[in-house]
């Protein structure tokens, strides 16, 4: 069904890196880490077309245990723009070009 299509929760999360940091752990090491604010989901999450922007809302979800990322876990930077209607905000992934060690 395309309804069900268009629904379908996102696989990837749109956000903003508030800060960066380290945490050493003497017996495993360093590990870095990404403070994320992620952009708030629409009640009905879909596509605007077939190139992969998505519509999320103009505002940031509450910070919480899923806001610390390992920065291994960002997939890529994404370009954003205000959209017509309503109080969204278009997402375009862009590609990679860039590995955080």
């Amino acid at each position: 069904d395309k309804e069900e299509e268009e629904s379908a929760p996102p696989s990837l999360f749109a956000g903003q890196v508030l800060y960066y940091f380290e945490h050493d752990l003497r017996t495993k090491g360093l590990h870095r880490f990404a403070m994320v604010r992620y952009y708030g989901q629409l009640s009905s999450q879909h596509l605007v077309d077939t190139t992969g922007v998505e519509l999320w809302k103009d505002s940031f979800d509450e910070l919480s245990h899923y806001s610390i990322l390992p920065i291994a876990r960002i997939y890529a930077p994404f370009a954003y723009a205000k959209y017509k209607m309503g109080n969204r905000l278009a997402a375009i992934p862009l590609e990679p070009k860039f590995h955080l060690n």
